[in-house]
Order: C-alpha cells, then structure tokens, then sequence
C-alpha cells in the first residue's frame, strides 16, 4: 500500500467496474439511491441509468 494509492488497484478496479447486468444495474441504482437525497442533480444521473433496468430493454 502506498500513500498515492491507498486501496490499491485490483481492489479499486472491483469495486468502481460497471455494472455487467440489469440485475446489478438495479443494484447499484438502489445503493445509490440511498445516496441520491445528498447529491446535488442526482436525478440526471439516475435518469441514465434507469432505462437499462427496464424490462423491454436488453443489457
């Protein structure tokens, strides 16, 4: 570990890849809605992601 890097690549490419399916598309937009009521304009960013999640849509 160093002071640049404190997590470290690997760990971090985990944890900040996209999403690989409508079920963690939908994952995430629930993790991030608990953060959304705290963020200025969240609503766009939702709004980019929520159409992946419908049923019509494939991934």
């Amino acid at each position: 570990m160093n002071i640049a890097n404190p997590i470290g690549c690997d760990q971090q490419n985990k944890t900040t890849s996209s999403p690989t399916s409508k079920e963690k598309a939908q994952a995430l937009l629930g993790i991030l809605g608990l953060w959304g009521m705290h963020t200025l304009n969240f609503s766009l960013i939702e709004s980019l992601l929520y159409p992946v999640t419908q049923k019509k849509n494939n991934f």
